[in-house]
């Protein structure tokens, strides 16, 4: 996506999108206590690395991973990661990164397509292989 790693390499908290800085205060209103989330958030971000198949090939259980055909996660990456997971379906949306979850931070809610979405999560949570 355009822009989204923009400004990563000196985040501040100011660059938190509103509605999210706006949702955490909901549930917490300490200022430390949002400071500390956004420290572990950008040290979580920095020190990810990518799963390799050996790691994927591992998992037991079902798996399912969900991307939108125009989110940070590549539709290809998504769908390498469920044919390396036993069990693992994959989920491509037509959305960008979070829009079909309902995120408020690109833009006005799509609510068919974030409950089509859920949808979906709930039908693959409630499948039980025969």
């Amino acid at each position: 996506i355009d822009g989204f790693w923009d400004g990563f390499d000196d985040p501040t908290i100011d660059s938190m999108p509103g509605a999210l800085v706006d949702a955490y205060r909901a549930i917490n209103p300490d200022p430390a206590d949002l400071r500390r989330m956004f420290d572990l958030d950008v040290a979580v971000m920095r020190g990810f690395r990518d799963w390799d198949d050996v790691e994927l090939a591992g998992l037991r259980g079902p798996v399912l991973y969900v991307s939108g055909d125009q989110d940070v996660v590549l539709p290809q990456h998504t769908i390498r990661m469920a044919h390396a997971t036993p069990g693992g379906r994959a989920l491509i949306v037509p959305a960008g990164h979070g829009d079909y979850l309902g995120s408020t931070d690109s833009g006005p809610v799509d609510r068919a397509l974030t409950e089509s979405c859920l949808t979906l999560i709930r039908r693959f949570l409630d499948y039980e292989p025969g």
